[in-house]
C-alpha cells in the first residue's frame, strides 16, 4: 500500500529509522495560519492541475511572507530543492538561505531526509503537512506546509513552503511525531 503512495512512503520510512519528521497528507495543521493558507492553495488550485506561482498575489501572500520560502525544483535527476526566496522567520533561525540547497547547509543525513519529505509533495502533487523538530535550534517544533506548484500546470517546478515554529512538548512529540 505505501509503494503507491509517496507519503506514506516516506512516513514507513521514517518510522523504520526513527526519523523525527512525519508528513501528512491529510493536512490537519493546527497553526490557524497554515489551516488558512492551505485553503488559499486549495482555492488557487485547479481540479486536475497545479497552481502557478504567478497565482499567489502579494495580496494573499502578505499575511505569510515572514514564514515563506520558494524553492526551485532542479530537473535533475537527483532531486535538488534550491532557495530563491525565504522569509525572515526563517531566516532568523537559519541564517541566509536564498541560492543555497539544503546539502548546502545541512549534513548530508539530514539533507537527504528533507529532500525526501519534500521530494515526496512533489511526486504527489499535492500539499502535504511536515512536522519536524530541531533539537539543535533551540528544541524547536516546525509544522510547515509545502505544496508544489508548476508554471504550466502539470509539470512541478517550485515548492512553496509556510512554516512556523514553536517549542515542542510531550504532547507535541506525542500527537504529531509519533513517539
Amino acid at each position: 500500500m505505501t509503494g503507491d503512495d509517496p507519503v506514506a512512503r516516506v512516513n514507513a520510512r521514517a518510522r523504520a529509522l526513527k526519523w523525527v519528521t512525519r508528513a501528512d497528507s491529510a493536512l490537519s495543521f493546527r497553526e490557524p495560519q497554515l489551516v488558512r493558507f492551505c485553503a488559499h492553495w486549495r482555492s488557487v488550485a485547479g481540479a486536475d492541475r497545479l497552481p502557478a506561482r504567478g497565482r499567489f498575489t502579494a495580496r494573499l501572500l502578505k499575511p505569510y511572507l515572514r514564514n515563506l520560502a520558494v524553492l526551485e525544483i532542479t530537473p535533475q535527476a537527483a532531486r535538488r530543492f534550491i532557495h530563491r526566496n525565504v522569509g525572515t522567520a526563517i531566516t532568523e533561525r537559519f541564517g541566509e538561505l536564498t541560492g543555497r540547497a539544503f546539502e548546502d547547509f545541512l549534513s548530508p543525513e539530514i539533507a537527504s531526509r528533507t529532500t525526501e519529505f519534500l521530494a515526496a509533495s512533489v511526486e504527489a502533487r499535492a500539499p502535504i503537512r511536515v512536522v519536524t523538530q530541531f533539537w539543535q535550534r533551540e528544541h524547536l517544533l516546525a509544522e510547515i506546509f509545502a505544496g508544489p506548484l508548476a508554471d504550466d500546470g502539470i509539470i512541478p517546478d517550485r515548492l512553496l513552503l509556510v512554516s512556523y515554529f514553536s517549542g515542542i512538548t510531550n504532547d507535541t512529540l506525542r500527537g504529531d511525531l509519533g513517539h
